[in-house]
């Protein structure tokens, strides 16, 4: 209890910090799709990330991502769900140099077909920039061509799952390593991947790997295409459900 409340304060203090904004930049991303044939299916993507740019350089930065998907029955002549997942964030940071930086951490995750009902997951770590040929703190983006971004970080975490249809929970101290990775090419072409790792602390193979990668194709100085592969590994699922889930999508981007 006590660690999804810290979660939703984290998020409601963040939301306060607005009357300190220095300037906001962000990444909307929408697919809708229809398919009308033998398998009728149907789905929708929604993905956004929004940069709060505060004071003394500090910076929050909120995600939301959700993925709905139908598909007919072949045998059955049902409608069923392929996919029904959402996941929310918020990660603060804070530099104590130009290439160092402290942050917090806070994600929760559902996903009804691998029957996760909750997914909490809190951190607390330090980063570095291993590359970086713009200042994000200054400037809040990395588009002009050439530009690169590269940042780890690692820290403490802590999970903890509950699972739909009375299939119990678990909590999992552990510990938390990502890597972000950003590039723009000739013609405002991007390539963006995402990826952490959350091993438990007391077994080898208790462990979450998520992942995104996606290349951006511009249309427009706001409009762009992109195709995008997400992906996680949860190596103890509920019980009976898959460790593995992925998808990919087309998507129509705003950038604002």
């Amino acid at each position: 209890m006590f660690r999804r409340l810290f979660g939703l304060g984290m998020l409601a203090l963040s939301g306060s910090a607005i009357g300190q904004v220095q300037g906001w930049s962000g990444q909307l991303n929408l697919n809708l799709s229809a398919t009308q044939s033998t398998l009728n299916a149907s789905s929708a993507f929604v993905n956004l990330r929004a940069v709060n740019k505060l004071k003394m350089g500090n910076q929050l930065e909120y995600s939301l991502f959700y993925g709905l998907s139908k598909q007919t029955n072949a045998t059955t002549g049902n409608l069923d769900t392929t996919e029904d997942r959402w996941s929310i964030g918020a990660h603060y940071d804070t530099p104590s140099s130009r290439r160092k930086f402290g942050f917090i951490d806070q994600r929760f995750d559902r996903n009804v077909v691998v029957q996760l009902g909750s997914r909490s997951v809190t951190t607390i770590g330090y980063g570095y920039f291993a590359i970086r040929t713009e200042n994000p703190y200054k400037t809040g983006r990395v588009d002009t061509v050439g530009d690169a971004e590269w940042k780890i970080t690692a820290g403490l975490s802590y999970l903890t799952e509950t699972y739909l249809n009375d299939l119990g929970s678990r909590n999992a101290p552990g510990l938390q390593f990502a890597s972000s990775f950003r590039k723009v090419f000739k013609k405002g072409v991007s390539v963006n991947h995402y990826a952490e790792f959350y091993p438990a602390f007391d077994r080898f193979d208790d462990f979450l790997v998520v992942s995104n990668l996606n290349v951006g194709i511009p249309i427009s100085q706001r409009i762009s295409l992109a195709v995008a592969w997400i992906a996680d590994y949860d190596a103890t699922p509920a019980p009976g459900a898959r460790k593995d889930n992925s998808r990919y999508a087309l998507t129509l981007g705003y950038r604002f």
